[in-house]
């Protein structure tokens, strides 16, 4: 159906997918996930990634996307353990499944974080 169709379209586009329970924690990762994210990150909530402004544009992506039933498109900065990235994020939240959000995440642009980050390039 429709969300297999979006779900092979978001692998082909994203740099990585992982599944949000309920409370937006990460339900399992594989270990090219746990690259991407440069740390372990089953059981932690996906926003502990983001700064408070996205994790407030990120809850309300997340009732969009239950209400609406379509697929939200978010633009946000990640905080990884050595990196921040500019990405977007192709959510599609489902009901009655254990995984309730499918978060698609294609990376735009990397800043290191370990010294060589200064304000302003880019």
């Amino acid at each position: 159906g429709l969300a297999k169709s979006l779900l092979m379209v978001s692998r082909a586009l994203c740099d990585t997918m992982v599944q949000l329970d309920a409370n937006l924690c990460i339900l399992s990762t594989e270990a090219d996930q746990d690259i991407f994210f440069e740390e372990v990150m089953v059981g932690k909530p996906f926003t502990e990634l983001l700064i408070d402004e996205d994790k407030v544009r990120f809850a309300a992506c997340v009732q969009r996307a239950r209400v609406s039933e379509m697929p939200e498109l978010l633009p946000v900065t990640l905080h990884r353990r050595y990196t921040t990235s500019e990405a977007n994020l192709l959510l599609v939240a489902r009901s009655n499944f254990r995984a309730e959000c499918v978060l698609g995440i294609r990376v735009e642009r990397d800043h290191p974080v370990a010294g060589s980050f200064h304000r302003g390039w880019g």
